[in-house]
């Protein structure tokens, strides 16, 4: 599949998708990069259901506060995470 991402056309090959469910209340795919050969899983969701499975260590970017920022607005949101898979 090929997709573009600020402006750059990228080719990846897609190994797997996860549709989306009301029960999981997220859709994930885990493609390859041809060229560095690294696999990684893409998923998008509720801002609830992804922020309950990312590092706790990790850097969030301030989540919380611009998720509260967002909500104060009145705007839904969907968060989208990546994992390198080994």
């Amino acid at each position: 599949s090929t997709i573009k991402i600020r402006g750059d056309d990228k080719t990846y090959e897609l190994l797997e998708l996860f549709a989306f469910t009301s029960d999981r209340k997220r859709m994930s795919v885990v493609v390859r990069d041809p060229k560095s050969h690294m696999i990684k899983m893409y998923t998008k969701g509720a801002d609830s259901i992804v922020k309950a499975r990312l590092d706790k260590h990790g850097n969030h970017y301030n989540l919380d506060e611009e998720l509260n920022r967002f909500a104060r607005i009145g705007l839904r949101t969907l968060l989208i995470a990546m994992k390198i898979v080994s």
